[in-house]
């Protein structure tokens, strides 16, 4: 059985901190269109964007 880590990302909500991205920058950057976070290689469902890595373990 594989553990895998799922991350997302709700843009609507983002308080433009850079927090995401200075804890995880592998796999956050900001956008420069309009300051927020981007969850790099993620899909977007309704608004949250997930991203879902068999390279984590969940702790």
């Amino acid at each position: 059985m594989k553990n895998i880590a799922c991350g997302f990302n709700r843009r609507t909500t983002s308080i433009i901190c850079n927090y995401c991205v200075e804890m995880d920058p592998v796999h956050f950057q900001m956008s420069k269109k309009d300051g927020k976070s981007v969850l790099i290689h993620s899909q977007n469902a309704k608004g949250f964007y997930t991203l879902k890595s068999p390279n984590h373990i969940s702790v």
